[in-house]
């Protein structure tokens, strides 16, 4: 058989007859031979080179991991320092909602409406002590129309109770002044609802309730 560099022949001697390969292109095949050997040291190489990036992974999987498990450490065991924050943190957004109740009794006073375009939400609602319902615009409307000539608001008993990034704000509402000449003195029960978000507090709800008296 014959083909490339290399061909098959025979030898006869007394014990029979033998195949052997015999080399016809010496050339040839050293070059295949070189061929051979540099395909070997490349795999060489490529095996080396995956070990390398097995080590590096194992290497950044170990630093991670200790890592992450520190950080669940500090969120299932926060420390002094974290809660003392976390505390101030929330005792200044209970204050914001404190200082809002009061400008809110405000502006009622003065039947502004510049306070409430600021701070209530576009879907905001409001339930009024007769069980009327008014959007944003329809409430700062009747703010500012009113025939009421407010001589004393004030906002008392303000109750904060915060979830996460959402507050339920109860308060009492104090007023006196006159209506077409008359004099009224009333107190409202009032809840307000606010969500916190990139522009703070936002009232998204309210309803009022009037006391007997």
């Amino acid at each position: 058989m014959r083909g490339g560099c290399l061909e098959v022949g025979r030898w006869a001697g007394k014990e029979g007859v033998a195949h052997v390969i015999l080399v016809k292109d010496w050339a040839r095949f050293a070059g295949l031979q070189r061929l051979g050997n540099s395909l070997q040291i490349q795999g060489k190489r490529c095996d080396g080179m995956r070990k390398l990036f097995i080590l590096g992974f194992v290497i950044l999987a170990s630093t991670l991991v200790p890592c992450s498990r520190a950080q669940t450490r500090r969120a299932d065991n926060p420390s002094v320092a974290d809660l003392r924050e976390e505390a101030k943190e929330k005792e200044a957004k209970q204050d914001e909602l404190v200082n809002l109740e009061k400008e809110t009794a405000r502006a009622l006073q003065w039947n502004s409406g510049g306070l409430f375009r600021r701070i209530y939400g576009e879907d905001f609602t409001a339930i009024l002590p007769t069980g009327q319902i008014l959007d944003k615009a329809e409430w700062i409307s009747a703010i500012e129309n009113t025939s009421n000539k407010y001589k004393s608001f004030v906002a008392s008993d303000i109750r904060v109770r915060m979830f996460e990034e959402s507050a339920v704000v109860t308060c009492l509402w104090s007023a006196t002044g006159t209506n077409n000449g008359h004099a009224f003195s009333r107190q409202y029960r009032v809840t307000h609802v606010y969500v916190y978000g990139q522009r703070g507090w936002q009232a998204v709800a309210s309803q009022e309730t009037l006391l007997p008296g």
